[in-house]
């Protein structure tokens, strides 16, 4: 049985995946791999609006579901970061966490938690419908 290149490659993402889910990462790692993640997210919303055939974009199920992969690992491993290192500044967990906070939350703990609620109330109604789609 050989191996294509292909499945090495997902081999290895996986293996990625789980590894943001228990190293710890350092700050500018971090930020490197939101940016990366950014980037990607944003050139598949482009590729998918562009596509004038859904046979184009066939792959965009599975590049949909290991890229919410890869951001629930790298969710993870923010939140680690921020939980072990906040006590230590603002700049503790990352510039782009900390320039991401201050532009959405503008130093206001009551806008914070109003946004962070809106997270969470849209985050749990994707993941009930997306359940629901699976199921």
């Amino acid at each position: 049985m050989t191996l294509r290149m292909d499945q090495v490659l997902l081999a290895v993402g996986a293996l990625g995946i789980l590894c943001l889910l228990v190293v710890p990462l350092p700050g500018p790692l971090l930020d490197f791999l939101l940016s990366l993640s950014i980037s990607v997210s944003l050139l598949v919303l482009l590729l998918a609006l562009f596509a004038e055939k859904p046979l184009e974009f066939s792959v965009f199920p599975t590049l949909l579901l290991i890229l919410t992969l890869t951001r629930l690992g790298l969710n993870v491993g923010t939140t680690r970061l921020i939980l072990l290192h906040g006590n230590e500044g603002t700049a503790a967990a990352g510039k782009l966490i900390e320039a991401f906070g201050a532009f959405t939350v503008g130093g206001s703990y009551v806008v914070g938690i109003v946004i962070f609620l809106l997270f969470v109330i849209i985050n749990m109604m994707v993941i009930t419908k997306g359940s629901g789609s699976i199921a």
